[in-house]
């Protein structure tokens, strides 16, 4: 995946999960739904350090499958 698909993922990332703002995503190769050359896809996986109310820390994380073209498939995070 090339450096400006992952920026274009970051800014929509960003901008729906403000939390997660500056944090770099792990980036994995992945296969996406269906057949044929369009089937490859990528896991882009990012984590935070979080603070509950009782001040616990406690990690998040974001997993984002994109398509080898750049556009977001489905998006799952923890709590």
């Amino acid at each position: 995946m090339d450096n400006n698909t992952v920026q274009q993922v970051n800014q929509e990332i960003y901008r729906r999960y403000p939390e997660f703002a500056g944090a770099r995503p792990d980036v994995k190769s992945a296969p996406a739904s269906g057949t044929g050359p369009q089937a490859t896809g990528y896991q882009l996986t990012y984590k935070i350090q979080a603070v509950t109310a009782s001040n616990q820390k406690i990690t998040r994380l974001l997993r984002v499958n994109v398509s080898a073209q750049g556009k977001i498939l489905k998006v799952a995070t923890s709590r």
